[in-house]
């Protein structure tokens, strides 16, 4: 249902308290089937309560956001229908996480001015930048944004991202 706080996700699985989950998130990260994500400046990411959880492959995340909510209409036939109605309106939305994974492992395969120590994602209660690269050491940051869109980017998300 897209939620990847550990207090949103007991809510959702009727467990009330985020402690409550953590086992069941614990097991499936051990299954490699949910991923905990924390900022790229985390210092010490295994301690960074700013942690989210997403579920790791492609292929699960689509079933669980346009298949199994549509199971019954898709087993009766219907799906044009589901594809038109359901997944073709969001499908924009759903890929542009993807992208921005893809840009993230792409930053490990380019020449940079320094040799990132973490590449991820950015985010606070404010703003979210997709792509950062840090290096303490040498005191290095490299950061972007991934837009999938079928508009073209303007200088608005460059103004957005300084």
């Amino acid at each position: 249902m897209g939620c990847t706080r550990p207090n949103e996700i007991a809510q959702k699985a009727g467990l009330g308290t985020g402690a409550a989950v953590m086992p069941a998130l614990h097991t499936l990260m051990d299954l490699r089937l949910v991923e905990r994500q924390v900022p790229a400046t985390a210092r010490q990411p295994l301690k960074s309560r700013q942690s989210l959880y997403h579920i790791s492959d492609p292929y699960f995340r689509f079933w669980f956001r346009f298949v199994h909510p549509q199971r019954s209409a898709l087993e009766e036939g219907h799906a044009p229908l589901v594809l038109e109605q359901s997944i073709l309106p969001q499908l924009d939305r759903f890929t542009g996480p993807v992208f921005e994974a893809i840009c993230r492992e792409h930053v490990w395969r380019m020449v940079l001015p320094f040799m990132p120590q973490r590449v991820g994602g950015w985010w606070d209660r404010r703003a979210e930048i997709d792509v950062v690269a840090v290096n303490d050491t040498e005191r290095a940051l490299l950061v972007g944004e991934c837009q999938w869109s079928t508009r073209p980017v303007g200088t608005d998300n460059l103004d957005d991202l300084k």
